[in-house]
C-alpha cells in the first residue's frame, strides 16, 4: 500500500543513522501486527546489550542481566556460531529448547510469542531485532512473511553498515591532514577469540556501538 510504502522508504532514510534500529523494528512491528519491540545486541563472549527497549520492563531487565541471559536461546545461537537469520521463539520451544528461559522470561514480560532476525555487525556480534505478542502466537503465514521480507531486512542493514562505516572512515585522519586508507583489520583463532585487531578496526567498531548507544538514549 501507499502507506506501507512511505514507512518503508523513512527506513530506507534512517540508514546510516542513529534513528535506523528503532525506524527498522517499529516498521516491521506494525507489519507483523506486533505491540513491542527491542533491539539487543549478542556477542560471544559478553553478556547481552539492550540497545534499545520498549518491550520489557526494569525489573525483567534486571532479572535477565543477572543471570536469565545465560538461558537465552538467541544468545545460545550466537554462541554456536549461527549469527544470522530469523527466528520464532515458539518454534524453538516447541522444538524441545530451555522450556525455563521461556517459561521465566514470558511471565515476567507478558509475552506470548517473539520473532527476531539476527543481523550482523563487526566485531563477531549480531545485532537482534524482536518483535513481541502479548495473546497469540505467530502463524504459519506469519512465518511465511517473515521469511519473505528477511532478505529486506538483511539488505536495509547492510546498507545502513555500509554508510555508517564510510561517514566513519572520512573521519579516520592523520596529524598531516591525510586521510588513512588502511583497511580495518580483525584476526581470529580457530576458537573463534580475537587475536589481533588493527586502530581502523578498533575506530569503526567503537562508533558503530556509539551510534546504537545514541539510538538508546533517544528513546530514554
Amino acid at each position: 500500500s501507499a502507506r506501507d510504502s512511505a514507512r518503508l522508504g523513512e527506513v530506507v532514510q534512517s540508514t546510516g543513522k542513529d534513528s535506523f534500529y528503532a525506524g527498522l523494528a517499529q516498521f516491521l512491528a506494525e507489519t507483523l501486527e506486533c505491540e513491542r519491540w527491542l533491539v539487543m545486541r549478542y556477542s560471544r563472549f559478553a553478556a547481552p546489550e539492550f540497545v534499545l527497549n520498549t518491550a520489557m520492563s526494569d525489573d525483567a531487565v534486571r532479572i535477565y542481566l543477572k543471570g536469565l541471559y545465560r538461558l537465552d536461546p538467541l544468545l545460545r545461537l550466537v554462541r554456536s556460531g549461527t549469527r544470522e537469520g530469523v527466528f520464532v521463539l515458539s518454534r524453538i520451544r516447541e522444538s524441545g529448547g530451555h522450556t525455563a528461559y521461556f517459561d521465566k522470561i514470558f511471565q515476567m514480560s507478558l509475552i506470548y510469542d517473539e520473532a527476531a532476525w539476527l543481523l550482523l555487525v563487526p566485531g563477531g556480534s549480531s545485532i537482534a531485532v524482536c518483535l513481541e505478542r502479548s495473546s497469540k502466537k505467530f502463524s504459519d503465514g506469519d512465518i511465511e512473511t517473515l521469511t519473505a521480507i528477511s532478505p529486506l531486512v538483511q539488505a536495509l542493514h547492510r546498507v545502513h553498515l555500509e554508510r555508517v562505516l564510510s561517514l566513519s572512515t572520512q573521519n579516520l585522519w592523520y596529524g598531516d591532514g591525510v586521510r588513512s586508507q588502511q583497511k580495518a583489520v580483525l584476526i581470529r583463532d580457530r576458537h573463534g577469540a580475537a587475536v589481533f585487531q588493527n586502530e581502523q578496526w578498533s575506530v569503526l567498531a567503537d562508533q558503530v556501538r556509539e551510534i546504537e548507544s545514541l539510538a538508546l538514549l533517544e528513546q530514554a
